[in-house]
């Protein structure tokens, strides 16, 4: 069947010289694919559209067939080209999954890196919290020994009176026992009288300040 030239449409023949792109093999005119690499920018194939590198090929008619074959210089040339470019791009795929391994790696290394740095905060707070809390105690102590240092010298105070008034009651008993006269005895009892309600009224006192002190103790 005849080849046709992808640009021209017309038949390639052994009148015309022909190239072939080294790309992908497509065969044109020589002077069509020239034209057309000279204008493109891109330098891209106007049959697959496929990047252009290098020259075109000359290509040769066979004899037997008359269709354009390679040179085998060429042809070999043609598929070294090919087999480095496969392995370009086998090593391009290779960069390409090492460098997402790579961007895995750091991603986890920054989620890694905010959980400490949260975890970190989180110690921060519960640290001044705790310190917090232990400044508060630390007063609420102070505050308990000093109202029972003022409850223990009030006690102090009272058992003096108690001791006090004990003193005045034997003293007065025995005033009591050596006086004769009843007007005398008289007012004796009724000192003793009086001194007994005040025992009674400081000992009221001094259960009060026990039962304060138990309940702070407490």
């Amino acid at each position: 069947a005849p080849i046709n030239c992808p640009i021209c449409r017309e038949q390639l023949d052994g009148e015309s010289e022909c190239s072939a792109l080294t790309s992908c093999g497509h065969v044109f005119h020589a002077s069509c694919v020239s034209d057309w690499l000279a204008a493109s920018q891109q330098k891209i194939c106007p049959a697959c559209r496929a990047q252009s590198r290098g020259r075109p090929l000359r290509l040769f008619f066979s004899a037997d067939e008359g269709l354009p074959s390679l040179p085998h210089q060429q042809q070999q040339q043609q598929q070294s080209t090919l087999e480095q470019q496969e392995l370009m791009l086998i090593q391009e795929e290779e960069r390409e999954a090492e460098l997402h391994q790579v961007m895995q790696l750091l991603h986890m290394e920054q989620e890694q890196r905010r959980l400490a740095e949260r975890q970190s905060r989180d110690a921060e707070w519960r640290a001044t919290d705790a310190s917090r809390q232990l400044t508060e105690a630390n007063r609420r102590c102070d505050n308990f020994k000093e109202r029972l240092e003022e409850a223990e010298t009030e006690l102090a105070a009272a058992w003096r009176r108690v001791s006090e008034l004990e003193a005045a009651a034997r003293n007065t008993a025995a005033s009591l026992s050596s006086r004769q006269e009843v007007g005398s005895e008289e007012k004796l009892r009724s000192d003793l009288a009086n001194q007994q309600e005040q025992n009674r009224l400081l000992a009221m006192e001094l259960d009060l300040v026990s039962r304060t002190l138990a309940l702070q103790s407490g």
